[in-house]
């Protein structure tokens, strides 16, 4: 009996403070998220079509109403980053969203690349449109998965800002990680059982690159270092 009223007690206090979902009416959600400057919609099913849908409708919401400029999902930054400029109406980036999405290739590709996220990157491009670089909304990955894909994009990014000593000492750096042949879990039993990480080098590589941004900002100023 002392559990059943404990268990009743815990119901009373939900149903206090629970509100009815209505996924046609979103006004309350936003109303109540009130000034926040983050907003944490969450992932409780990592898949269903449904979610995603109420998901985008209510990311859309935020946007127009709450003035969010910042999407961050539980995606690869670098396939992310893709999209990003594609939504920007950035030069390269594909010629729609499906065309953009070419780089979510890591299991689950469906996690992100789906029919929803298509809909939503073709309304966000549209949103951006003739709006200023500050004003337009992006979409980040915030998961750091991709060890081998990001260092791609790194060299892919000195290679072309011309700079010969940077990208040698990036190739320097990650010759460190070529003994394992692109498998994360060879370089992690590596690292965490034998300490063979590669921390040393990319941390001096990380080192050299801030140093030499540090020096190049003044000179040419924030909004020339807009990746295009």
């Amino acid at each position: 009996m002392k559990d059943q009223s404990m268990y009743q007690s815990i119901l009373d206090s939900i149903n206090k403070v629970a509100v009815l979902f209505n996924r046609d009416k979103l006004d309350h959600l936003v109303e109540h998220i009130g000034e926040a400057r983050y907003v944490l919609l969450g992932e409780a099913s990592h898949g269903t079509s449904e979610y995603y849908t109420i998901r985008a409708k209510l990311t859309k919401q935020l946007i127009m109403e709450k003035g969010i400029r910042f999407i961050a999902v539980e995606g690869d930054w670098p396939s992310c980053y893709t999209l990003n400029r594609y939504v920007k109406g950035y030069e390269g980036a594909g010629a729609n969203a499906e065309d953009a999405m070419r780089d979510f290739t890591r299991w689950p590709t469906w996690m992100w690349a789906n029919h929803e996220i298509r809909e939503l990157a073709e309304w966000l491009r549209s949103y951006n449109k003739g709006k200023s670089e500050e004003e337009k909304v992006g979409f980040y990955g915030i998961d750091v998965y991709s060890l081998w894909e990001s260092m791609d994009e790194i060299l892919k990014y000195l290679s072309s800002t011309r700079s010969t000593d940077d990208l040698d000492a990036a190739k320097r750096a990650f010759a460190c990680f070529e003994p394992h042949h692109r498998n994360e879990q060879s370089y992690g039993i590596s690292a965490s059982l034998y300490g063979e990480g590669c921390e040393d080098e990319i941390i001096s590589l990380l080192r050299r690159l801030q140093d030499r941004w540090k020096v190049l900002i003044p000179k040419i100023g924030r909004r020339h270092l807009v990746p295009r």
